[in-house]
């Protein structure tokens, strides 16, 4: 069963986004390429002719006309590493990641943790996001992991 998205969601490169199968399509709907470092929102009804570059067309998605078309690209890729806190079940764990050269007041991806599949299973992302300059908070949620020692996470963003 396909899913709605809430976020953007990055792709690799423009192919895995025309050929994407897990989720659903809408208009408004932003992606990015980590390969071009663009990001793309799907307008549905949209008639351009798809270049492949700027424009692209979702091949799998036939009942729903539309393109995507290019609407930005990024200037950088910031990262950084930070430590959370050691967690028992059912705890939070709130703290900052320097990533210099992020801004809150300049545009920006939302900060993704780039190693994700490292973190216990029942660890859960409650959120990121850009809290000052060259600083990123990140809270994760212990949801039955049991007692979790700190856990490394690394940050990915993408700045415009």
């Amino acid at each position: 069963m396909a899913l709605r998205r809430h976020k953007i969601q990055r792709y690799e490169t423009e192919a895995d986004i025309i050929t994407e199968n897990d989720v659903i399509t809408s208009d408004g709907d932003f992606v990015s390429s980590r390969a071009t470092k663009r990001v793309f929102q799907f307008f549905d009804d949209s008639t351009e002719i798809a270049d492949g570059i700027y424009i692209l067309d979702e091949t799998r998605n036939s009942g729903n006309p539309g393109r995507w078309h290019a609407v930005m690209t990024a200037t950088g890729y910031r990262i950084g590493i930070g430590t959370s806190d050691p967690m028992g079940d059912a705890d939070e764990s709130e703290f900052d990641v320097n990533v210099s050269g992020v801004d809150p007041s300049k545009p920006h991806s939302t900060p993704v943790i780039t190693n994700i599949s490292a973190l216990p299973a029942g660890i859960v992302v409650v959120s990121t996001g850009v809290s000052a300059i060259d600083t990123v908070r990140v809270v994760l949620k212990n949801q039955g992991a049991g007692d979790v020692p700190a856990q490394a996470v690394d940050i990915g963003v993408l700045t415009y």
